[in-house]
């Protein structure tokens, strides 16, 4: 049964959940934040590192056939473009604020979905977009 197809385990939906979530904070953050602090500190800096601990907390719950899923799910196979935009800002936006390691991760898992890309045909735009971003910015990738 090929992963997309698969129930998920109530851990699985879980974590899904957390995914989503802490997904939505990334991409929806709002730069007007109040703070209570001084007027010394910078606002923008403080939202910056508030989305690098989300991202890693993300890398670190969700493991790789999870991700896997979701750029099946919403990145593949949705019919919806804006779905499919949605997915593309938030794996960049995850892909920004992550460690090399998590960027490694989404990388090789985008690679391992390449062989089939043709049987998605333009809904692979948003895809193709990504792994070529990725490729070039990747480290690990430039080595190989």
């Amino acid at each position: 049964m090929p992963l997309q197809d698969r129930p998920l385990q109530p851990q699985q939906a879980m974590h899904e959940d957390i995914l989503i979530h802490g997904a939505h904070s990334i991409v929806f953050r709002d730069e007007r934040m109040p703070t209570t602090t001084t007027c010394m500190d910078d606002p923008v800096n403080e939202g910056q590192q508030m989305c690098q601990s989300i991202v890693q907390q993300l890398l670190a719950i969700a493991d790789s056939a999870l991700w896997e899923r979701f750029i099946h799910c919403f990145l593949l196979h949705s019919n919806s473009t804006s779905v499919r935009w949605q997915a593309h800002l938030l794996l960049l936006s995850i892909f920004s604020y992550g460690n090399t390691e998590g960027q490694n991760l989404l990388l090789d898992l985008m690679w391992g979905v390449w062989p089939h890309l043709p049987s998605y045909g333009r809904k692979a735009a948003q895809f193709v977009d990504l792994l070529g971003y990725f490729s070039l910015k990747c480290s690990m990738f430039k080595e190989k």
